[in-house]
């Protein structure tokens, strides 16, 4: 699907849910933030990855070059709009990087399936930190919005990027809505 210097995207397949099962609960303060949960467990991703692709949602893993390890995972609809869900590296490999090669890597894919914007929506009383990754990478805030994950209702942001396609003539300004 996509790569760069230290990791490459590949689609999830059943075999991953062990993997993807530390990726997940290497972030037990998200969980409980986000689910009400302090860790999840096979059955749960199980579920969760098919709700993201009976909404046209793509998962996909986040693997290591060297090690082919999964280290992170990723949801994501491509379309005109790309809609990136959710990017989460395990924790053991978080400010190294991986994350913003992850993200890159996806743009370059989304460009090639001709997507001109790529839309996130961030949750706003989680981590300044996350909200700095996003504009840190080109992103932004475009509405207010309220986001459901599970049972949990939570404020969120929906941010926005326009695609920086190569040969592709860009408007200089684009409208959202």
């Amino acid at each position: 699907m996509g790569e760069s210097k230290d990791i490459y995207l590949d689609w999830i397949e059943p075999g991953d849910i062990d993997r993807l099962l530390t990726v997940y609960n290497s972030h037990p303060v998200f969980l409980a933030h986000h689910i009400h949960q302090n860790a999840v467990n096979g059955e749960w991703i199980r579920r969760e990855i098919d709700n993201m692709r009976a909404n046209g949602f793509l998962p996909c893993k986040v693997i290591e070059n060297t090690s082919h390890e999964i280290i992170g995972l990723m949801d994501v609809k491509i379309a005109a709009e790309t809609y990136l869900s959710l990017l989460m590296i395990h924790q053991n490999h978080a400010h190294r990087g991986f994350g913003t090669q992850a993200y890159k890597a996806l743009e370059d894919y989304a460009c090639t399936q001709g997507s001109r914007i790529i839309r996130i929506d961030v949750i706003r009383d989680y981590s300044d930190e996350v909200m700095n990754f996003w504009m840190q990478n080109g992103f932004h805030a475009v509405k207010d919005i309220v986001l459901t994950w599970s049972t949990v209702i939570s404020p969120a942001v929906m941010m926005t990027k326009v695609i920086p396609c190569p040969g592709r003539r860009e408007r200089s300004t684009v409208k959202f809505g």
